[in-house]
């Protein structure tokens, strides 16, 4: 028998966690012997856990830094290696996986834009969703896992595109701050032809666009607004240890 227990009513504005410090997302490897989380701002680490032949997960992550800030969402390529999207220098950047659940031969390629989030593969393209910029990029990722944009602006959107799908040659965008799934279709050379999109859904409870929440910062791309930035007068006054 089953029981159905209420949680308590949370009206804390903290609750759930803050979007971009919480985890981005979570999956298998192809193999399902892996366990996938990307941590995003909260540390820029891609944790890898160890799937048990009892379906537990091994008590603690390999813990891998990203090769450039923010890891957000993530696929896979033919090849097996790990395709992931990097919102801090809007980057997507491909790892090897290895045996021991650590990341190597990183790969990246910034498609110009602000806060890549979602990454998807469709009909041996990559297509990321731009945040900040209100738009999808395109890439391909060649057998030694370099990626190659494509085109910078392959379709616009509606206001805050986060997360994407693929069926067959069509490409589904949801945007959190329009409410609505963008409706694209995948032609033969990877460019993306707009038929439709549906209105509707809720949307993001934060005022404004994602870009606001950014700061640019050199060498380190786009960091969270409130995030203290060290800059060289700040280093060379910092007391010694």
């Amino acid at each position: 028998m089953c029981w159905l227990v209420p949680l308590p009513d949370v009206k804390s504005p903290d609750y759930p966690p803050d979007f971009l410090t919480s985890p981005g997302q979570v999956g298998f490897t192809p193999f399902g012997n892996k366990l996938i989380v990307t941590t995003k701002a909260s540390g820029s680490h891609i944790d890898v856990f160890q799937v048990r032949r009892d379906g537990t997960l091994s008590a603690t992550p390999v813990m891998n830094p990203s090769a450039t800030p923010v890891p957000f969402a993530f696929t896979f390529t033919p090849q097996g290696r790990l395709a992931s999207g990097e919102a801090a220098m809007s980057t997507l950047t491909t790892y090897q996986l290895n045996g021991d659940g650590t990341l190597s031969d990183p790969h990246s390629q910034s498609d110009g834009q602000t806060a890549l989030c979602w990454i998807v593969r469709a009909r041996g393209f990559y297509y990321v969703s731009n945040t900040g910029s209100n738009n999808v990029s395109s890439f391909r990722v060649g057998p030694d896992g370099q990626p190659t944009l494509l085109n910078a602006v392959a379709a616009g959107t509606n206001m805050g595109p986060i997360d994407s799908t693929v069926s067959g040659r069509y490409l589904y965008v949801q945007t959190g701050s329009a409410g609505t799934v963008d409706e694209f279709r995948i032609e033969g050379d990877g460019s993306l032809s707009p038929i439709g999109s549906v209105t509707g859904l809720p949307v993001a409870a934060y005022d404004g666009s994602l870009a606001d929440r950014f700061d640019r910062s050199p060498g380190r791309g786009w960091v969270l607004a409130d995030e203290p930035v060290e800059t060289e007068t700040t280093a060379e006054t910092r007391s010694p240890a």
